[in-house]
């Protein structure tokens, strides 16, 4: 059963108005907390989002570990969970929060499912946390502290890299990353700065940015992806265009199907996708999932999942987003298809 929705109106936030890309209008809670996101407030900040009835964190193997690391004079901080009796050179998951959000919030809005699939498939998920709860991303638009402040994400990530493969093994080879909203946009900053080290990667409700939002070097290396974006996402348009929070333009982006395109593109998949469509649960209402794939023997392939009347929300059997951000499916469980999408594509 899911957790109960987020309250509808939260202490410490502001509500900003937004158009989605139907013209209706939308409310998106936007975070004011410190930039590097240690204050009390920000603690308080957390359990209001998360409201009365947060998801609950499962039962697992280990402890959930609370760790930080010092980049260019900052602390910087991250979530992880490392399962018990790990093997060497497994796998390692990044997966980066969106807006508004850290590390511990991104566990919650996945629906601990991450957590879960970590214990059983035998892999590290490590949840870091944004520089004043936000990426340093490619879009040139964007006018929060990181990205003004031109904070260095990359070598944040690197580091965390680093210190696993140093203190557990991992498998250098099978490192992954996912992101919802601006952290999918952060992986596509990795699939530019890092080629070559991520071996595939998946972003939810974020479409690439456009030609003249896009500060970083294209991407050189092919690459698997797994997109997943809502016809209904008040924020990043489906069909492309400003994404704008709180009346706040980050600048353009490519519509979904752009986005998928081009990373075809840079896979050299040139055959026709093939389309299909996912069984329907009873109690996904109006939302349906369409599923294109861009497959060719020996290239990396692209998937993308249209969730049809869907939100700008990670679609998860646990946790039901806030009502401002649109509508969630039942259709589509994300974090275990991601999951299985990496192992599918990680030889």
């Amino acid at each position: 059963m899911r957790a109960s929705k987020l309250a509808s109106a939260v202490v410490g936030l502001s509500i900003g108005a937004v158009a989605c890309s139907s013209g209706a209008p939308a409310a998106i809670f936007v975070a004011q907390p410190s930039p590097t996101g240690t204050s009390a407030n920000d603690e308080k900040l957390d359990k209001e989002l998360l409201g009365p009835n947060p998801p609950q964190a499962p039962q697992l193997s280990a402890p959930v570990q609370n760790s930080t690391i010092q980049i260019d004079g900052m602390t910087r901080s991250y979530v992880a969970f490392v399962p018990k009796d790990l093997p060497k050179n497994a796998p390692l998951l990044l997966a980066f929060h969106g807006t508004g959000m850290n590390g511990e919030l991104m566990r919650a809005y996945t629906g601990y499912e991450f957590d879960k699939l970590a214990d059983s498939k035998k892999f590290v998920v490590v949840y870091p946390s944004g520089y004043g709860r936000h990426w340093n991303d490619c879009r040139k638009d964007a006018k929060y502290p990181a990205r003004t402040e031109n904070i260095n994400n990359v070598e944040f990530v690197r580091e965390i890299i680093d210190k696993y493969r140093e203190s557990r093994d991992i498998d250098p080879k099978r490192i992954f990353a996912m992101g919802y909203s601006n952290g999918g946009h952060m992986t596509y900053r990795l699939a530019s700065a890092m080629p070559g080290q991520i071996k595939a990667l998946s972003a939810v409700a974020a479409n690439f940015p456009g030609p003249s939002n896009n500060v970083c070097p294209a991407i050189k290396s092919p690459m698997p992806m797994l997109m997943i974006t809502g016809t209904k996402d008040p924020l990043d348009p489906y069909n492309g265009g400003d994404v704008v929070v709180a009346g706040t333009s980050y600048g353009k982006v490519l519509s979904s199907s752009d986005t998928a395109a081009h990373f075809a593109k840079l896979n050299d998949n040139t055959a026709a996708p093939q389309d299909t469509t996912l069984p329907h649960q009873a109690d996904s209402g109006s939302t349906s999932v369409a599923v294109r794939n861009y497959a060719e023997p020996g290239k990396p392939p692209v998937t993308q999942y249209t969730v049809n009347n869907g939100g700008h929300v990670v679609p998860n059997q646990v946790f039901e987003a806030p009502s401002q951000l649109g509508p969630t499916t039942q259709d589509l469980d994300a974090p275990p298809v991601i999951w299985d999408f990496f192992m599918k594509n990680s030889g």
